[in-house]
């Protein structure tokens, strides 16, 4: 049986059960029925609040969420459509709605499937999210960002969960509900909304702790708390607290995974987390060593670490008992494990791009060995002396003798490769090692997992309401500055820049904000601010307000050109400063090289 085991709850992969559920279902559906029977003709999005407020797994009398749902409700025109009612009857399934029912899995639309496989052979399993930095959703600005989603991630982890034989826990290592330490006053509502919708995705996997990162407090320590609290996520850390002496969450967590007790530890570096208001930072050596010694000896040892990797080195150095040390912090795509003497270092890469799967197969009780055969980077390398090696052979002309020495050395090089590549593969679990053995997997989430439904109506759910959410708030770019150079719009521009004006008029970043409204992500601060001009800058764009600045236009990469216009052309007021990589940058366009694009912005008027 697949027992997964949680304060307060217990699953077999059936479904889960809540002692509070029934309460919630009853008042909140009253809720409903009331909002509902408040218009004669409720539109869908009336109807479609009414809905989520009556489902949200939260605690509507602690979360502010559930009241946002309600007031936007009441807010709502009392108008339909067919489009509208169209949307409402694929949102209002209440069994697509239900976190704590059996996973209800949908194939992603337009995407060829992909099977989910058990990485490695049978055997009891931790999975691991890291770093979500409130991200629900790819970019998908490029081909290239096209990893992770909410859904997908919840999709793949409880496909597996409710599936297979195995036993297995959900944990999360921080920094999991906003991508910063600051969030603009205009973002707050959308940013708890989407911190919702992944709390709500780590109910539906039954995540047994998390860790908090710095991030996580961007809303202040007492929403963090409440929103967490209301998802029933354990906080699991050694040396946070109140300023009361309160322990923020649970120094240690033990969870029980098959027939192996595992401890859960968590380790903030105090560095990170100065000048957090609400929260007292500890000394994470004493306070660790406090909680190790509790129970010392009680089964397999993780600790999860809010810090650097050198911080995390030293954990395990200090800590020699610890079997596995998961870093929460800025991790990367990476399978390699760390190992310092019998501690193994682990990371899973961040924003729900992948899902790590530690696979344990205890034997003797003592420290654990990696049985896995090589890691992806050792792999590629592998690879690419291979096919160096195949086109170098090709193009050497056939002997009508013997074959020269060079080529029998060459081909003997490249058959070993072949085998080594065989039997180091990705999938190779070597068992036949003595002791406890362990393999570690970063499983990236590619396009074609199935989807987990309950999480993707949230999410259409979530995404529908930001139209209606900032035509609520009506927020307002920064006024302009007098005596500094303001916003004047492409059209200004194109009064003398005729030429540039027409080849920018063919180029990509003149289509930017269509390329959102095609996906109806015109909405979303996240993506909006690198599709128009002069985003949430003085006298520029705010969502909701666009005016004359959609798309990329000439002020996005020349900066506000009221001074430049005033003074008859003077190009000294406009920025010198590089802005490319503000959007083009590493997570939202991996493959950038200013070089290469530069030229096809290039032409007649516009340095060519």
């Amino acid at each position: 049986m697949n027992l997964v085991v949680r304060s307060g709850w217990a699953s077999s992969g059936h479904g889960r059960t809540s002692p509070r559920c029934g309460i919630r279902a009853t008042c909140l559906t009253s809720t409903r029925e009331s909002l509902l029977a408040s218009c004669s003709q409720p539109s869908w999005f009336t109807r479609l609040f009414a809905i989520l407020a009556a489902s949200s797994p939260m605690k509507p009398s602690s979360h502010s969420l559930s009241a946002l749902y309600l007031t936007l409700a009441l807010f709502a025109a009392c108008a339909s459509s067919p489009h509208d009612r169209e949307r409402l009857e694929q949102t209002a399934d209440p069994g697509l709605l239900d976190l704590d029912g059996p996973l209800r899995a949908s194939p992603e639309p337009n995407v060829e499937p992909r099977p989910v496989l058990e990485p490695g052979p049978i055997g009891e399993a931790l999975f691991v999210t890291s770093a979500l930095k409130g991200y629900v959703e790819p970019c998908g600005c490029t081909i290239e960002v096209v990893l992770g989603g909410i859904d997908r991630v919840s999709g793949y982890v409880r496909t597996l969960l409710e599936r297979t034989s195995f036993a297995a826990v959900v944990i999360d290592t921080g920094n999991l509900l906003f991508e910063g330490a600051e969030i603009p006053e205009s973002e707050r509502t959308q940013a708890k909304m989407k911190a919702e919708l992944l709390l709500q995705a780590q109910r539906a996997m039954g995540t047994v702790s998390t860790t908090p990162g710095p991030f996580d407090f961007a809303l202040g320590v007492e929403v963090y708390r409440e929103l967490v609290a209301g998802a029933e996520l354990p906080i699991t850390v050694v040396n946070l607290a109140l300023p009361d002496g309160s322990p923020l969450g649970a120094g240690r967590r033990q969870v029980l995974l098959g027939q192996m007790e595992v401890a859960l530890f968590g380790v903030v570096e105090p560095a990170l987390f100065e000048g957090i208001d609400g929260l007292v930072v500890e000394d994470p050596e004493m306070t660790l060593r406090r909680a190790l010694d509790s129970e010392p000896g009680s089964g397999v040892e993780v600790l999860v670490v809010q810090g650097s990797r050198a911080f995390a080195v030293q954990m395990a150095e200090t800590f020699p008992e610890l079997d596995f040390v998961l870093l929460g912090t800025a991790p990367e795509l990476n399978d390699e494990v760390q190992t310092v003497g019998t501690t193994h270092l682990l990371e899973v890469y961040d924003q729900g791009r992948a899902v790590g799967v530690l696979k344990l197969y205890p034997d003797s009780g003592g420290s654990f060995t990696n049985a896995r055969g090589a890691t992806r980077e050792e792999l590629e390398r592998l690879d690419r002396r291979i096919e160096y090696l195949d086109d170098a052979l090709d193009h050497i002309p056939p002997s009508s003798g013997e074959a020269p020495p060079f080529v029998v050395a060459k081909r003997e090089e490249l058959g070993s490769l072949k085998e080594e590549r065989a039997a180091r593969s990705l999938e190779a679990v070597d068992l036949t090692l003595p002791g406890d053995r362990f393999a570690w997997f970063v499983v990236t989430m590619e396009p074609g997992y199935p989807l987990d439904t309950a999480i993707t109506q949230r999410k259409d759910a979530y995404l529908a309401a930001l139209e209606a959410l900032y035509e609520e708030l009506a927020p307002s770019a920064p006024a302009a500055v007098e005596g500094q150079p303001t916003f004047a719009s492409q059209a200004a521009c194109s009064t003398c820049h005729t030429e540039a004006h027409a080849l920018w008029s063919s180029s990509r970043h003149a289509g930017a904000y269509a390329s959102l409204v095609e996906r109806s992500r015109q909405h979303d601060p996240d993506c909006l601010k690198c599709h128009v001009t002069g985003y949430a800058q003085p006298g520029g764009s705010i969502v909701g307000a666009l005016g004359a600045f959609e798309n990329v236009q000439c002020e996005a990469c020349h900066g506000p050109a009221s001074l430049h216009i005033s003074s008859g052309g003077d190009p000294s007021s406009l920025t010198t400063e590089v802005l490319c990589e503000k959007c083009h940058d590493p997570i939202n366009s991996p493959r950038f090289d200013r070089a290469s694009y530069l030229p096809l912005i290039l032409g007649p008027g516009h340095g060519g």
